[in-house]
């Protein structure tokens, strides 16, 4: 998976392309919001609880994709950072 820090970056230089800077801000600002609310929705598992279920060989209680999961860590340190 691509960093989305990187995808942040190019969706500001792409926006400031196409609009004025004001109009960039303002995009980029719903974009940031949008990204918290939809990691704060889902409050991924913790790195730790996801190597003790890959260990046990169990289920996760969360019914979140492998690939979502790692999605949610990458923003989540994208706005922790």
């Amino acid at each position: 998976m691509f960093d989305p820090r990187r995808k942040i970056r190019y969706e500001q230089f792409a926006f400031l392309k196409m609009d004025s800077r004001d109009q960039t801000n303002a995009l980029m600002k719903k974009l940031n919001v949008a990204l918290a609310d939809f990691f704060n929705e889902y409050k991924p598992l913790s790195h730790h609880q996801v190597e003790q279920v890959e260990k046990s060989g169990q289920s996760s209680r969360s019914s979140l994709t492998p690939k979502l999961v790692q999605a949610l860590f990458c923003t989540q340190d994208w706005l922790c950072n």
